[in-house]
């Protein structure tokens, strides 16, 4: 869907404003900690309802930390037929936790690895990308795990955030 085009002296409905203007956001209220699996699951905040037929920016902000070796493994759940392209900047696993920029075309069905530094010591990742609905309405839901399962838990900080502003 394009964006509308609108005119002089029109009044904007409650629904155009909050369709085009206004980004909606969410923010981690507390920690959330995953210990000994790699099985992604959703965040329990990190999550944002999206329109059918709709084009999103999405930013994502991740604050963690986690053992180094274990990490961190990110993917997106998405409606039906939506698709995800993203960049990313952050601290990768392999080699040796080294900063890296890398991009990731549908996201949904791959998932990304960020390399954490240690247990206390704080890392993070910043994803920029799009997010473009097909004919389904649903939620996008940040879902992740550890990389490789340890007993010391990876753990999403307060104040981690997603927001995702409607660009078509």
């Amino acid at each position: 869907m394009s964006v509308p085009v609108w005119v002089p002296g029109q009044v904007l409905s409650a629904s155009d404003i909050n369709r085009w203007f206004v980004v909606a956001t969410a923010i981690k209220p507390g920690n959330t900690s995953r210990a000994s699996t790699i099985t992604v699951t959703g965040d329990p905040d990190l999550t944002l309802p999206v329109e059918a037929s709709a084009v999103y920016e999405l930013e994502m902000l991740c604050h963690m930390d986690g053992v180094s070796g274990a990490d961190l493994t990110i993917k997106f759940a998405v409606p039906a037929a939506a698709t995800l392209i993203m960049i990313n900047q952050a601290l990768i696993a392999t080699p040796a936790n080294s900063q890296a920029d890398a991009c990731f075309a549908a996201v949904t069905a791959n998932a990304m690895v960020m390399g954490c530094l240690g247990a206390g010591a704080n890392s993070g990742c910043l994803l920029k990308g799009t997010l473009t609905t097909g004919v389904t309405a649903g939620s996008l839901t940040l879902q992740w795990a550890q990389n490789v399962s340890n007993a010391t838990p990876t753990i999403l900080h307060a104040g981690s955030r997603m927001s995702l502003a409607r660009i078509g």
